[in-house]
């Protein structure tokens, strides 16, 4: 069964609600929008559609948001409302795919985060004996070249409907920037959106 076919039900949209309950940082308003959403599975339409190949995503919208102590504006990507819940949950399911990732990659995974990371660091053997070595990829989520990532992605996910989605979105080359529509050629995963995160760590691989 594909990933797809898992968005329109409800038990498991009740068990990511569950999730996000029991998240300490997210703030009262946001809980009840999750709830508001999901209780009255306004998921469906577009869900719906989404499983028979119908649905078009909206033209995401293109933000310029400034680096703290920086002239330089990082670029994220966004979705309407709706369409956002739904890419949550689809990310949510992209969990099963972590078996693909090296076991020392922590970013982005279930039950793995930067407490791990930390407890892993501290706890290991020869601790007193290594360095650290920070690197950073210059506008890595949005540099990545989207046709490479596509061929990688049909080969390894043996899911259909799920690489059809991925396709779909990111071959979209039209942003919403400052009310203006924009072709932009080169935005790669769209930092931002909720597939984002899972894509990047797929690119590592």
């Amino acid at each position: 069964m594909s990933l797809i076919d898992l968005l329109d039900n409800h038990d498991i949209w009740k068990e990511f609600l569950e999730t996000k309950l029991n998240n300490s940082y997210l703030p009262v308003k946001i809980i009840e929008k999750y709830k508001m959403f999901i209780e009255n599975k306004k998921y469906e339409q577009i869900v719906k559609n989404i499983i028979d190949d119908k649905y078009i995503f909206s033209i995401p919208t293109k933000i310029l948001i400034s680096k703290m102590a920086k002239t330089k504006k990082r670029i994220v990507y966004n979705y309407n409302e709706e369409e956002t819940y739904v890419l949550k949950l689809l990310s949510y399911l992209l969990y099963k795919y972590d078996y693909m990732f090296t076991p020392n990659l922590y970013s982005f995974r279930k039950n793995i985060g930067v407490k791990r990371a930390i407890h892993d660091i501290m706890y290991h053997k020869n601790i007193n004996n290594m360095y650290g070595y920070k690197l950073d990829i210059s506008n890595y989520f949005n540099s990545i070249p989207i046709n490479q990532l596509l061929l990688n992605l049909k080969q390894d996910l043996q899911d259909e409907k799920l690489y059809s989605l991925f396709e779909k979105i990111l071959t979209n080359q039209y942003v919403n920037y400052n009310g203006k529509i924009l072709l932009e050629t080169n935005k790669g995963i769209m930092a931002g959106i909720p597939i984002s995160a899972f894509l990047a760590n797929y690119y590592l691989k």
